[in-house]
């Protein structure tokens, strides 16, 4: 009898509760390059199967949780002085995973040596498919990609076309992958695993997302010292000695990739060469970035303590837009890309201190006992930080807490 009862429901007898996270956490990067509706399926399941059974003394002493909730009740203190109610629910919606990922990532204990190569099999299977779907535009539509890349246009992806964050999730993959290989122990798999992860970095070439690119190479760099460091220094001058012989064939074979330096180039030209602000070209993505910074720190002036609310960030920039640079038509005016430059404008001085308490706790948590991987990836994902409004899209949150997470749930403790 007692047999029969607990097979009333398989799925909770086949699968235990760290199952169940790795299948939550393989739902949500299958949702973020096909669905949003399983990307928000798979967040909500994989944190309410932490909380089942958890212990909430423990839960509530964890420095990354309790942060992530102060940032979030911050967050929604500031509708309180925000005139855009509408805007504000909009964009706090987009960021409740900020405060309660942690929650999954803290409570779940490290994933075996087992269900780590799973997680790493299908997230590179994932990001072989999504490099798929563009390198077949580039393949068959070569000459008309490269043209267009002279414009600051793009190739087609998946990800809802979100190309930037895609490319920025695919380097976390192959670092991720890179640091782990001694997993797999047969050679054969560590040369497929190899040949994949060659794959994914054609196509971080062939996409030439600058901030991809930046995160990759700078990545890049860090792992030679560390090879360096930890065997030979001759690993290391050669390793970087391939880097700049793959950069340089690159420019020479890859076209998307040459005109995406070309444009680089020539927006910081015309940045430079700019007679006044009034000047200014927002037709270059480049220098509308630029413009944007410049407008958010003088609007940051006028209420640096707590910000203008979450929900006037858009209007404070619209303000400050009109009146310093009248030129830029409304459709050009944007969000700083730089994240910290926002939470400034949202929450003050004060809500930058949290959110960058937020950032570090689980970096720093990681770096006592792994200082390698820590500054790899924190590198990785200030970067993202820094030049892109990550955390104001669904798809940039997912990014950044989903790299953090995994980082601080399998290296936080040796």
């Amino acid at each position: 009898m007692h047999s029969i009862h607990k097979n009333k429901i398989p799925f909770v007898n086949i699968m235990n509760k760290n199952d169940k996270a790795l299948a939550f956490i393989c739902l949500m990067l299958i949702g973020f390059v096909f669905s949003r509706a399983l990307l928000s399926m798979g967040m909500g399941l994989f944190v309410l199967n932490s909380l089942w059974k958890c212990d909430y003394k423990s839960l509530m002493a964890n420095n990354w949780i309790r942060t992530s909730l102060l940032f979030g009740l911050l967050l929604l203190v500031s509708f309180l002085w925000s005139a855009d109610r509408n805007y504000f629910w909009e964009h706090l919606q987009v960021k409740i995973p900020l405060f309660f990922l942690p929650i999954a990532f803290a409570t779940a204990p490290r994933f075996s040596h087992v269900q780590l190569k799973k997680l790493i099999l299908i997230s590179l299977l994932i990001g072989i498919i999504a490099a798929s779907y563009s390198l077949y535009f580039f393949i068959t539509q070569y000459a008309f990609y490269v043209e267009q890349y002279r414009f600051a246009h793009s190739l087609p992806t998946l990800a809802y076309g979100n190309y930037i964050q895609l490319s920025l999730l695919i380097v976390f993959i192959c670092f991720f992958a890179l640091i782990n290989i001694g997993l797999f122990e047969q050679k054969g798999s560590k040369i497929l695993l190899f040949l994949a992860v060659l794959l994914l970095l054609l196509f971080i070439h062939v996409i030439a997302s600058k901030l991809a690119l930046l995160a990759l190479y700078i990545g890049l760099f860090m792992y030679a010292l560390h090879l360096g460091y930890k065997y030979h220094w001759r690993y290391c001058f050669a390793l970087l000695l391939a880097f700049v012989g793959c950069f340089a064939i690159a420019y020479s074979t890859i076209g998307t990739f040459k005109n995406k330096i070309g444009y680089l180039y020539y927006s910081a030209l015309q940045f430079t060469q700019a007679e006044s602000a009034e000047k200014l070209d927002p037709n270059y993505s480049d220098i509308g970035r630029l413009i944007s910074y410049r407008v958010a720190v003088q609007e940051i002036k006028k209420a640096p303590i707590f910000g203008f609310g979450e929900g006037d960030v858009m209007q404070t920039m619209k303000n400050g837009y009109h009146q310093s640079f009248p030129q830029v038509p409304e459709d050009k005016m944007l969000l700083p890309h730089n994240q910290l430059l926002i939470t400034l404008l949202s929450i003050g001085c004060v809500g930058l201190l949290l959110f960058i308490t937020y950032i570090l706790i689980p970096f720093w948590t990681v770096y006592k006992h792994y200082p390698f991987i820590a500054l790899l990836f924190v590198t990785i994902q200030i970067l993202g930080l820094l030049v892109e409004p990550a955390l104001e899209i669904q798809s940039g949150v997912f990014v950044y807490i989903f790299c953090t997470g995994m980082i601080y749930q399998q290296y936080r403790n040796k």
